[in-house]
């Protein structure tokens, strides 16, 4: 085994439940190692279990005003050499956050010796400094699905050039060494996948204008064959609009607090455009609940297969998304097999087959190490 790792995890900002589930994903990889980890982040953001640099929410916002600006990096690399200080030598940076919010980190870099790896799962903004730090990180990991987004981002870095040779200067960075597309995991729980329970428990997270989607499917469908949802609302509009929540109430759509079950015997409804899709498929994948998603050519539409490991809906089509909710109520038992094979598919992204890249680049360890 080489020497200790310290592997340093900075969030500036407010993380997506997204990012932040990744990360701990991969953090807990590395429990039982003699990996030493320090979580850099804003009270509200911090991954507990680890030891910790509280980073004052105020002085961590994005602002226009140049000295503001100048005054938060200063702060930054304060935070850092902090974290140097007081649990010692630092081997690698983590960030998962937009590439531009943590690139004091780089300022650092020569003088503390450290490596930063750069984990994207969620879209990056357009933007000349987004790119700019992408193209410093040592390594870069990144979810398929985000590969667009990157690639509009670093192309900014030649806004002067013709947009062609903008594109294809973007391309060659993202097809380098440094860049590493990877799946994301779940951590496996010994569980039962199976349940002889018939299907009539539908979860789905919703936000105001999926929320309309769906509900406007449900009242094309005839009370008897109408499924009940239990609704996990999320956004900035949640409990705002009055209509949508008496409207939810009287086609049996009940809202839930705190988590979603996630257990065999149950349905998951994704809905189009919630940004947390591609984990809570996976989640439900792997808890051996049926799936029913969107075709809107994401990753699970085109991993999965129509009626063997999922079911489909044209997004935004009322008669689809309806012909789907029937078959929950008039034919449950169909639902048992097609639960059994997302649940097999599901087996081929676990957490500590789907991050040892990304755990090989933090320790500078060989995979092979990794399971010596």
């Amino acid at each position: 085994m080489n020497n200790t790792s310290h592997i340093l995890v900075v969030s500036p900002n407010e993380q997506g439940i997204s990012a932040k589930n990744l990360t701990q994903d991969v953090l807990s990889q590395l429990k039982g190692d003699d990996t030493k980890i320090t979580v850099m982040a804003p009270d509200h953001s911090k991954i507990e279990g680890y030891n910790t640099v509280s980073m004052g929410k105020e002085n961590m916002a994005a602002n226009v005003h140049a000295i503001s600006r100048w005054y938060r990096a200063f702060l930054f690399c304060c935070y850092v050499l902090y974290a140097r200080i007081k649990f010692g030598e630092i081997s690698s940076v983590l960030l998962t956050a937009q590439p531009s919010h943590s690139s004091p980190v780089y300022w650092l870099r020569n003088l503390l010796k450290y490596q930063v790896v750069q984990i994207v799962c969620q879209s990056v903004s357009w933007t000349p400094k987004n790119g700019a730090s992408l193209v410093k990180a040592d390594r870069v990991f990144y979810l398929q699905s985000m590969r667009e987004s990157m690639l509009e981002a670093i192309a900014c870095q030649w806004q002067h050039c013709p947009n062609t040779t903008a594109h294809q200067q973007a391309q060659d960075v993202i097809q380098s060494e440094r860049f590493t597309p990877f799946k994301l995991g779940y951590v496996h729980v010994d569980q039962a996948l199976e349940s002889d329970a018939e299907h009539s428990q539908v979860y789905c997270e919703t936000q105001t204008k999926n929320l309309s989607h769906l509900l406007d499917a449900l009242a094309h469908t005839e009370q008897s064959a109408r499924p009940t949802i239990q609704l996990k609302q999320s956004g900035a509009n949640e409990n705002r609009n009055t209509d949508l929540k008496h409207q939810s109430d009287h086609l049996g759509c009940y809202k839930i607090e705190g988590s979603i079950p996630w257990s065999p015997g149950h349905v998951y409804l994704a809905l189009p455009e919630n940004p947390d899709n591609e984990r809570q498929i996976l989640k439900a994948l792997s808890s051996g609940m049926c799936v029913i998603l969107p075709a809107d050519g994401s990753f699970w539409d085109l991993a999965l297969s129509n009626q063997v490991n999922c079911l489909k809906y044209k997004p935004y089509d009322t008669s689809s998304l309806k012909e789907k909710l029937e078959l929950i109520v008039n034919a449950p038992s169909s639902l048992l097999q097609i639960s059994k094979a997302g649940a097999h598919i599901a087996n081929g992204y676990r957490a500590d087959q789907c991050y040892n890249s990304i755990i090989s680049a933090l320790t500078n360890r060989s995979i092979t190490e990794q399971h010596d």
